[in-house]
């Protein structure tokens, strides 16, 4: 062979083998993520016999020094499938009875049912049955307890019970329960307002009619019973909700018997009693600060001689004081507990002006509407009664009345009083500024008495505040015909106008002793809600 041909065979062999090699130089590089120094020295020694070859077959036992390797995870060659989720339809929930849940929800129990077929009540004279009356289809009768088999309602004093079918109540029931599901949760109250939406329109109907427990808790000789009452009962307070009535108004004295301007737990506990009762026999109840010693407007001149007339700074703050303490003791009561601001001490004559005097009252019922609301619970909400300007029909429709303001609208009743005229209801002899009368019923008689309320009715229609005749009554002895004539009258006058119309009574209507029966002339008052033709017949 030519030595020029072997050099130059010689020269492509070693290129051949550089090439090669750097191949590998690269690849091992590459797929081992190496740097070059490292890439090299592993080539060089993958070709270095190993100096103790291990057995093929030699478990793999790790030193005891060395951290325990992690096992090989193996893999199966197929992936094991994964079964099938399957999801069965919720379980329905077992339907709900509206009247079962209503039981269980005493704060929505309806205060009437109306009758889905004419119903036999007994008929009730002196708290006697004397026979029984048919109540046609459509009446309405009063709410007192329900159970699950029957409804019990009265109608007129007399009760009975009868099968939920036979009344609207599953039909009332079913919607409480809707509404309820639609409203926000409680806010942490004791007791919810059962109906926050109750205005005070509407509640005119369910508070007719009402009856005062005169000359008891607003005595200031001694508490309850120091002007004559017997102590109230449970008893006589079912009696007040079988005769009929659908609201009670509870006069009470806070101040004669506080301690030094703190209600005690003692007066508080009676009244929240009573209250109770009330409330329970499917009542509404009206509290308020009576009379208590003229104290508000400075009434007695012998007592106040320097604010004769006037609400001085020391009647405010004990009128803001005792407002609170009411408000936050009964916060949590519902809807049935109203709060009236005070009673007929109204007369600030001496403020100045007849202007300032009307001005004064509108600001002692301000006082007491913001007093209430701001200690929240229920009373955010709560049905409020302020005082017209002496109670008086003329008065309080007068141009110079003006009611005070609320944050809640359609919460207020105006309080006014009727003993007109006082010459026949309240003379039991002449008097220097007056001749007593001894019969009413003439044409005049009955246009006095009309035109006052239709006076008072057009001021209800202006201001959109309903009428509360907090107190009506006779208070003097005359001839039965004539003082018959003037209560039915009134009576229903009041009811015509809606207005609710409140008896002023400390005993005589319906005794406080068992079997706590009510007078005739009670009943026959009370049977113009059934008859309005009553009254025009009496006239006759």
């Amino acid at each position: 062979m030519n030595p020029k041909n072997k050099r130059f065979g010689c020269i492509n062999i070693l290129l051949t083998l550089v090439l090669l090699l750097g191949m590998a130089f690269g690849y091992a590089m590459y797929h081992n993520d190496e740097s070059p120094r490292q890439a090299w020295q592993r080539i060089i020694t993958s070709f270095e016999k190993p100096a103790n070859p291990k057995p093929k077959t030699a478990p793999m036992v790790a030193p005891a020094s060395t951290a325990t390797p992690v096992p090989t995870v193996s893999f199966a060659a197929t992936p094991t499938p994964v079964p099938a989720l399957t999801f069965s339809p919720a379980p329905t929930p077992a339907p709900v009875d509206p009247i079962a849940w209503l039981i269980s929800h005493k704060n929505r129990w309806p205060h009437e049912v109306v009758l889905l077929e004419t119903t036999e009540f007994p008929a009730m004279l002196g708290g006697k049955t004397i026979g029984s009356v048919e109540v046609p289809l459509s009446s309405k009768v009063s709410v007192t307890d329900i159970t699950a088999e029957s409804v019990f309602v009265q109608f007129h004093g007399a009760a009975r019970s009868l099968p939920h079918k036979a009344t609207n109540l599953g039909e009332l029931a079913k919607a409480a329960m809707e509404s309820a599901q639609h409203e926000p949760p409680a806010d942490g109250n004791t007791t919810q307002l059962a109906e926050s939406g109750l205005d005070a329109w509407t509640a005119v109907d369910l508070m007719t009619p009402g009856i005062n427990i005169g000359n008891t808790f607003d005595n200031v000789v001694h508490w309850e019973t120091g002007w004559g009452s017997p102590i109230i009962t449970k008893g006589f307070i079912q009696s007040l909700a079988r005769t009929g009535f659908k609201s009670v108004r509870l006069p009470v004295a806070w101040d004669t018997f506080s301690d030094k301007g703190r209600i005690t737990p003692e007066e508080f506990g009676r009244i929240d009693e009573v209250v109770n009762w009330i409330i329970e026999a499917g009542m509404f109840c009206v509290v308020n600060i009576h009379w208590d010693g003229g104290w508000i407007d400075s009434g007695v001149k012998e007592r106040y001689p320097d604010t004769f007339h006037t609400f001085s700074p020391e009647a405010e703050k004990k009128f803001r004081s005792y407002w609170e303490q009411i408000a936050r003791h009964f916060a949590g009561k519902n809807e049935k507990l109203l709060f009236e601001a005070l009673n007929e001490e109204t007369d600030f004559e001496n403020e100045g002006s007849e202007e300032k005097a009307f001005a004064t009252l509108t600001r002692v019922n301000q006082i007491f509407i913001d007093t209430v609301r701001k200690t929240g619970g229920n009373n955010a909400q709560r049905l409020l009664i302020v005082i017209g300007y002496s109670t008086n029909f003329e008065k309080t429709s007068g141009p110079n009345y003006h009611l005070p303001k609320d944050t809640v609208p359609g919460k207020l009743l105006v309080s006014v009083h009727y003993y007109a005229p006082w010459t026949f209801v309240g003379l039991s002899s002449d008097a220097s500024w007056g001749k007593m009368q001894l019969t009413w019923g003439t044409e005049a008689d009955l246009k006095a008495l009309n035109d006052s309320f239709d006076k008072m009715k057009e001021f209800c229609a202006r201001t959109h505040v309903p009428a509360y005749i907090g107190e009506f009554s006779m208070c003097s002895k005359k001839e039965k015909t004539y003082s018959d004539l003037w209560t039915q009258s009134v009576f229903q006058a009041a009811l015509k106008r809606k207005m609710v119309p409140v008896l002023w009574d400390i005993g005589g209507a319906i005794s406080r002793r068992e079997p706590y029966a009510p007078s005739e002339e009670l009943v026959s008052m009370l049977r113009c809600m059934e008859h309005p033709s009553a009254v025009s017949t009496a006239r006759q």
